[in-house]
């Protein structure tokens, strides 16, 4: 009988033990510092752009926290006599036909701000997609999806992204506006697979070590709403986020 009690208190040891291993391996799989590797930008003329909505304008309320479009970008400081002016390149890659892209809006809808997205193509200057955009039920970070009913952004073109808040709705000038490019790549043969077989933690990382900006963010962000209470998740985000320098976003919440 004893013989028959050691073995059975060794195996749920054992068991004990394995479900501990298995578990860290899960852990090392999430809780991996993810960092963005910034890939070269687009060819031809430097893309322009601006990550943050700027201050305080008009009628905008005061907020903590700028509009913000969470995209890669680069700063150039250029001395113009005694102006000192920020020239600052804002673009980010895709593999996806038709890319989901973030913002942090500081506005909730107790406010009636009009506030929209657009999609221009670069090189025909046509708009691709235009879309009214609700503001979250509290200031946050939100996504907009290019529906199904948009042509599949075309490979090794780029487009031009704004998104507008407008806190003075007799004017036609956006309050508050921030714009990039996105530009869509093929993935080679040897990442597709990699991608193809990964969990979606691992695709995270496969995709911002190649400076695959968009589909990086998106699939982290899709993890951490199903998963919101998950911390290694959130570190990831942190990470990620403070990889292309948005330290002050990393605490803001996904909202709908």
């Amino acid at each position: 009988m004893r013989l028959i009690y050691l073995s059975v208190k060794l195996s749920l040891i054992l068991g004990f033990c394995s479900t501990i291993l298995i578990g860290n391996q899960g852990f090392a799989q999430i809780n991996k510092q993810v960092k963005f590797s910034l890939p070269a930008p687009p060819p031809g003329k430097p893309v322009g752009g601006r990550t943050r909505g700027g201050g305080r304008r008009g009628p905008c309320p005061e907020v903590q926290t700028n509009l913000t479009a969470l995209i890669p970008f680069t700063q150039k400081t250029l001395n113009l006599g005694k102006t000192v002016y920020v020239k600052e390149n804002v673009w980010g890659l895709t593999n996806s036909l038709r890319p989901t892209f973030y913002f942090y809006v500081p506005f909730s809808n107790e406010y009636s701000f009009p506030t929209e997205f657009l999609l221009q193509d670069e090189e025909s200057k046509q708009l691709v997609y235009q879309s009214v955009v609700k503001l979250p039920s509290k200031p946050g970070i939100i996504s907009v999806t290019l529906p199904e009913t948009v042509k599949p952004l075309k490979e090794n073109r780029n487009y031009r992204l704004f998104f507008n808040i407008y806190c003075e709705v007799q004017k036609p000038i956006p309050s508050l506006r921030v714009e990039g490019v996105v530009r869509r790549i093929e993935l080679n043969e040897e990442l597709t697979k990699k991608i193809n077989a990964a969990i979606p933690s691992e695709r995270v990382e496969l995709y911002a070590a190649r400076g695959i900006w968009f589909d990086s963010l998106d699939t982290l962000a899709n993890l951490r709403k199903q998963q919101p209470k998950n911390q290694q998740l959130v570190e990831s985000w942190n990470s990620l986020l403070k990889s292309i320098g948005m330290s002050d976003i990393v605490e803001q919440p996904l909202v709908e």
